[in-house]
């Protein structure tokens, strides 16, 4: 279990790695293998070097790039370069092998035929919602579902549509599997709006209880959308 001590941390890195410019720095420095200068990895992005710096070093502060210093000869000022630290670097391989594999089991579930894929998509969603075990409480189902969707790492946003998802564990395998990734996360969305059935059949119900999410992937370049109605 995470201690205490490490939630601060924890909560800085899951921001820093919600913007896809960091993700991007990131990747740049994972293909590297070895500290770079702010520079060199801006061109390698096609960015320019003082947005490179920006994101480094917010990088730096939520404690998933560190700086070393490199001497060039006996003058001048020693360069800053950047690397993944060793933690890091680890759980980007071990985020590469599951994206393969996702990717194969996608594969593996498009070739099944469409009604047969949306269906075992729905399951794998019912069955991703259960395991979460989320209560349903005097908690409000939108509430929840904020909750939930946060705590997996997709940044929702409320706006007038319903809520705006600025980041997505699984985007780029959804971008290639949309059918089954975005099939999973519709589900997975309606069971948790759904909860748990009352144990209390004559309690009244939230304000939003009856409310129905069509989920509208990549509605934006760099965002989905959960849209939101209430069911009359």
């Amino acid at each position: 279990m995470r201690s205490t001590e490490d939630e601060p941390a924890a909560l800085a890195s899951s921001a820093a790695l919600a913007s896809p410019a960091r993700r991007r720095v990131l990747g740049a420095l994972e293909r590297s293998g070895e500290p770079v200068e702010a520079a060199e990895l801006a061109d390698s992005i096609g960015v320019h070097v003082t947005t490179a710096r920006f994101h480094l070093d917010q990088l730096v502060d939520a404690g998933v790039v560190e700086t070393t210093t490199r001497h060039r000869g006996r003058r001048g000022r020693p360069r800053l370069q950047y690397a993944l630290v060793d933690a890091v670097a680890a759980r980007a391989r071990n985020e590469r092998s599951r994206d393969r594999l996702i990717d194969v089991l996608a594969a593996a579930l498009e070739g099944q035929g469409s009604e047969k894929r949306a269906r075992l998509s729905s399951e794998a969603g019912q069955n991703w919602a259960a395991s979460l075990s989320v209560p349903s409480g005097g908690e409000a189902p939108t509430e929840r579902l904020v909750r939930v969707l946060d705590e997996l790492g997709f940044a929702p946003e409320r706006v007038p549509e319903g809520l705006s998802l600025h980041a997505c564990p699984f985007r780029d395998s959804a971008r290639r599997h949309r059918g089954v990734i975005c099939g999973v996360h519709e589900s997975l969305i309606r069971e948790v709006l759904a909860g748990d059935a009352p144990d209390d059949p004559d309690a009244p119900a939230p304000s939003d209880s009856r409310v129905e999410a069509r989920l509208l992937p990549f509605a934006a370049p760099d965002r989905c959308l959960v849209a939101l109605s209430a069911v009359r």
